[in-house]
């Protein structure tokens, strides 16, 4: 079966492209959803590395991380509405705006409010990713290799939370910074490349464009059967739609809603955006014998393998089962890691557990990967309603960002 996919993914090259520079977006995403950690670590010293000069105050360093919430809150409300309106294709080139002003405003501030407006930018474009980017790659491939193809959003984002826990470690502030900002600027580049996806040109009537970009993506000129396929679904969603507030005229509906908000919620709520974003000084804190910037590299690197083995396994073990064994195996970790900073906290010598940390926390990060992190959004979206396509993510999105 794996065979048979890589065949025909090897066949849309020009397919492949189309995802590869979207997941750009995806890449500078994860890039900004670990940068907090090595640059924390930096501004929380006073020495040479601190932009700032002094140290920044634990209420400083608060704001920092949660700013981007703020925005994120609004960020999919905003490009859900625009991805209709001027298209998918457009709209994802305007997730990556944020980061293209935020960046070089991080790598030239002066004064920790800079920091302020920086990462309060960059949730806009954290907010649009998640909204833009699984949409249009999911409509720009063909059902047969959709799923594996739409795994490279979760993949290109671990690589890019990775990218950030290396060139953070060993960069100054500024160069880290105006590095991380070639990722969007790169998209910019390569924006006169991506087609607007087959759905988005039917739903606007323009269906020779539309089968001409279904020739371009396929690489073939039978596309025909696909084609009908699509104006079926397109004429279908016309034909029924809704609102956002039909969810509540029903039980089963209400139902739905709460069970997937209760998912997301849960995967949230487990602490993956701490861990994510404060990794460099859990570890720091953990008096860990190794370089700090070290164990960060190593979750990074984890995440990533964790991220391509989880199309397997939810194939193999199903969501439910996976979904419980992971809640399970991530809860073991933070009781031991929990257990040890109240040891430390205690006064106990914890010399012989500084193995600890990074053994729990990569165990809490393969587990999350496997199941809390994928799984609640793969089994939301199914739940929902044919006629509630664009704003179905949207109540999810705004629970995610505001429990953070």
């Amino acid at each position: 079966m794996i065979f048979i996919q890589w065949n025909k993914i090897k066949s849309r090259r020009n397919l492949l492209l189309s995802i590869a520079i979207a997941n750009l977006a995806s890449l500078t995403t994860g890039m900004m959803m670990t940068w907090l950690s090595p640059i924390l670590e930096k501004l929380s010293k006073s020495d040479d590395n601190n932009p700032l000069g002094n140290a920044i105050t634990s209420a400083q360093s608060s704001w920092i991380a949660s700013f981007h919430q703020i925005s994120g809150i609004v960020g999919p409300f905003a490009y859900a509405y625009l991805r209709n309106r001027i298209g998918r294709k457009y709209t994802m080139l305007l997730t990556v705006v944020p980061y293209i002003i935020a960046y070089p405003m991080a790598a030239f501030a002066s004064e920790v409010e800079m920091f302020y407006i920086a990462r309060f930018l960059a949730g806009f474009g954290i907010g649009g990713v998640f909204s833009v980017i699984p949409t249009y790659i999911a409509e720009v491939s063909d059902v047969a290799i959709r799923g594996v193809l739409c795994s490279t959003f979760s993949v290109c984002l671990c690589f890019g939370m990775l990218l950030s826990y290396v060139f953070g470690a060993y960069l100054s502030v500024t160069y880290f910074n105006m590095l991380e900002l070639v990722v969007p600027v790169l998209m910019v580049a390569l924006f006169y490349l991506l087609p607007e996806t087959p759905y988005c040109l039917i739903e606007k009537d323009r269906r020779d464009t539309a089968q001409q970009t279904l020739v371009y993506l396929r690489g073939t000129t039978e596309v025909q059967i696909e084609l009908k396929q699509i104006e079926v679904q397109v004429e279908e969603y016309t034909k029924n739609k809704g609102t956002f507030c039909d969810i509540f005229k029903t039980k089963k509906l209400t139902r739905a809603f709460l069970i997937a908000v209760l998912l997301v919620s849960i995967c949230q709520f487990c602490g993956i955006d701490v861990v994510t974003s404060f990794t460099q000084n859990i570890f720091e804190s953990a008096g860990v014998s190794m370089d700090p910037a070290l164990p960060p590299i190593v979750i990074g690197a984890v995440q990533i393998v964790a991220s391509l083995i989880t199309p397997i396994a939810i194939d193999r073990a199903g969501r439910k089962a996976l979904l419980i064994i992971s809640a399970v195996c991530v809860i073991i970790p933070e009781i031991f890691l929990g257990l040890f900073f109240h040891l430390q906290e205690q006064g106990y010598d914890v010399t012989n557990l500084s193995w600890m940390p990074i053994t729990t926390l990569t165990a809490y990060v393969i587990a999350y990967n496997l199941g809390l992190g994928p799984v609640p959004w793969i089994v939301s979206f199914p739940l929902w309603p044919e006629f509630l396509p664009v704003w179905a993510n949207i109540p999810l999105k705004v629970v995610i960002e505001a429990v953070c």
